[in-house]
Order: C-alpha cells, then structure tokens, then sequence
C-alpha cells in the first residue's frame, strides 16, 4: 500500500509540473499539412513541439509534408 500512495503521489506532482509549465508557455496554433494533401490545426507553445504533434497526429514522419506558424487573422 506504500508502494501505491507513494506512486499516487509522484502522478500528483508530475501533474501539478506539467500545469505549471503550460501555464508560463504561450499555445499558439499552427497549421501542418500531410503527404495526402490534408491541412490541420493544432495548439503548441514552439516549433519543436508543433512538428513533434503534427508528426505524431499524421501517423508518423514520412506522412508529414509541413508545419508552419498560422498567422491568419480571424
């Protein structure tokens, strides 16, 4: 039982790490386009992270053609 509530409490403050650096990082939208012709949006605070989702979200690298900051005004 040690074990668990020792474990419940690293989730915890992983959790609250986690919530701390999302809420200094600005989320930006950004548009990816995959190999297929396909054009998505998602939310990133950087390039790194947005090509990383975008690569992810496409089923993998090969089927990602580009990821570019929207700058599109609504």
């Amino acid at each position: 039982m040690i074990h668990s509530q020792g474990r419940n409490f690293q989730l915890k403050h992983e959790h609250e790490h986690v919530n701390q650096m999302l809420k200094r990082q600005t989320l930006k939208t950004w548009r990816y386009t995959t190999t297929d012709g396909q054009v998505q949006w998602l939310l990133a605070p950087d390039s790194e992270h947005a090509v990383w989702a975008a690569a992810e979200l496409s089923g993998g690298s090969e089927y990602l053609k580009d990821v570019y900051l929207d700058n599109d005004e609504w």
